[in-house]
């Protein structure tokens, strides 16, 4: 198997990354929830803007070889299981941050030299996943919800704020060196399970997640994340 994007403590968590498998393409890889196919119109199937909530996750199952008839390619099927309640009320919380001060740098002098003023760089990174769950009738119906609140911030190389950007009596980009562009993705989620035994042999389930993903690309010189820190 492999990926097209390297991620570099973290920096790129938030980016798709496409997988094939056994020489195949990209576009062959599925990604479901509980059996349910999940993709966007970008692609084949390889692009979803999916984040996966690991703290409302039961089971994620991979299959790379063999698939099941009702496959419609030969890649990858990523099936992520969500988690359901039990009759015991059970909760549990994931942070994590980091910002620049973690970060060091190989920048030379020789790089600056050549041009290099500054080099990619971690601004900022967070994610909270707080998640919980239990019984709304014991032994009948439970719940199970989570919310995730991801963001990266990343310094780009070579790219610095607009001193004339707003200004309308100036039409030349002048680069305010001592303010790096960055670049911003923030995702942020919310989702819910119902579990209903119906039967001592029949289950029924409810899955909604509701995803939210500002992306603020940078165009150089547009000083578009200059107010965004």
């Amino acid at each position: 198997a492999r990926g097209n994007l390297m991620d570099v403590g973290g920096t790129r968590n938030l980016q798709n990354t496409l997988m094939s498998v056994h020489g195949g393409r990209d576009g062959d890889t599925r990604v479901q929830i509980d059996g349910v196919r999940i993709g966007n119109m970008s692609g084949a199937g390889q692009w979803h803007n999916f984040v996966p909530d690991q703290g409302a996750t039961q089971e994620l199952v991979i299959d790379y070889g063999a698939v099941s008839a009702e496959e419609i390619s030969g890649g990858l099927r990523i099936n992520y299981v969500p988690k359901e309640g039990g009759n015991t009320f059970r909760a549990s919380l994931y942070a994590t941050a980091v910002n620049e001060a973690w970060q060091g740098t190989n920048i030379t002098d020789e790089l600056k030299a050549a041009g290099l003023g500054a080099p990619n760089a971690l601004r900022r990174m967070y994610d909270i996943n707080p998640n919980g769950g239990g019984p709304i009738i014991e032994d009948r119906l439970w719940f199970y919800a989570s919310a995730r609140f991801q963001e990266n911030k990343n310094y780009v190389a070579g790219l610095y704020v607009n001193r004339n950007a707003g200004d309308r009596t100036k039409w030349l980009y002048d680069p305010d060196t001592s303010q790096q562009e960055i670049f911003s993705l923030n995702q942020d989620s919310g989702n819910g399970r119902l579990t209903w035994q119906v039967a001592p042999k029949h289950k029924v389930g409810f899955f909604y997640d509701q995803q939210r993903r500002p992306w603020n690309d940078i165009r150089p010189g547009a000083g578009s994340e200059a107010a965004s820190f």
